[in-house]
């Protein structure tokens, strides 16, 4: 990473200091060391495979007018399964720096890096701020981050906490699984803060023939789950441990249809999620998001 002036080394040495406190996690990157000349930057382990950005999103010409909605075509030789793994990986890494105080605030599948056996690791702590010691409910306020991936108080007040985080990551799954940007089709970022801060989201339709009448496929429950980190209430959104309980639950779900044996650690059955889309998507999710939050409190 490199730093544009030496203006910028108090930057650094922020930079440096809270990779060198939270690395010490599978699914964070591993903080070697700062260079202060010729150029300051910040050394981290090298990620043969780039980023997530680079394996999954596909950015459409210029000028096309496809909008975000629409789903692109399969992943291709990245499977739906390994995709799972690697966004339960990613919130595993997210959760680590919640619990270490930092709220990263740029989420985004470029921020997710790949090492060469494609595990994701959370890297770019450019926009990351720890969260005041005095602060009641854990938020931070600073300058604003990428609009496209942000919590609607994030844009209206500069105030981020967890859920904002969360709010992200539900704009990165979208990425990962519908292999789009956010908001492809609006060019103008002000058009999309606007959106979203009035309560707009993201129209994400499922495949042909995902889902079925009982939308049950692993694409309509990630699109529940992201239907409800979007929620534009912060107490209404999924906390981190409840998100990663329900891809735990989706990746059981997923190993079992394919004949596999349910991962060590999680818990058999669940409820499954009803209806396709709209309002028995939501209701299903709410009950799994329910069933999750008391699973994490006990």
């Amino acid at each position: 990473a490199k730093i544009s002036t030496t203006d910028d080394e108090a930057f650094l040495r922020h930079e440096a200091q809270l990779m060198a406190r939270v690395c010490n996690h599978d699914h964070v990157i591993q903080f070697v060391g700062i260079v202060v000349r010729p150029c300051p930057c910040v050394v981290t382990i090298f990620c043969a495979g780039g980023s997530v950005e680079d394996l999954l999103v596909r950015r459409p010409p210029a000028s096309s007018t496809l909008s975000s909605a629409v789903p692109c075509s399969p992943l291709g030789e990245v499977g739906q399964p390994e995709v799972l793994r690697m966004a339960l990986e990613a919130a595993r890494g997210i959760l680590h720096l919640h619990l270490e105080g930092v709220i990263h605030r740029d989420l985004a599948a470029r921020n997710l890096l790949l090492d060469g056996g494609r595990h994701v690791r959370v890297g770019d702590f450019g926009f990351s701020r720890v969260k005041a010691a005095a602060a009641s409910k854990g938020y931070t306020k600073t300058d604003m981050g990428p609009i496209r991936w942000l919590a609607p108080e994030a844009m209206r007040h500069k105030v981020y906490s967890e859920a904002s985080d969360v709010f992200s990551f539900g704009v990165v799954l979208f990425e990962m699984f519908w292999g789009r940007m956010p908001w492809v089709e609006f060019e103008n970022t002000l058009d999309v803060a606007f959106r979203v801060c009035s309560g707009e989201r993201m129209d994400v339709q499922l495949p042909e023939g995902e889902g079925g009448e009982g939308g049950e496929s692993l694409l309509a429950r990630l699109l529940a789950l992201m239907q409800a980190c979007w929620h534009h209430s912060v107490a209404a959104r999924p906390t981190l441990p409840a998100v990663i309980a329900i891809l735990e639950r989706l990746q059981e779900a997923e190993r079992e249809t394919q004949g596999g044996t349910p991962l060590e650690g999680t818990q058999q059955g669940g409820t499954p999620l009803e209806g396709r889309r709209g309002g028995r998507v939501r209701a299903g999710v709410s009950a799994l998001q329910e069933e999750a939050e008391e699973e994490v409190d006990s």
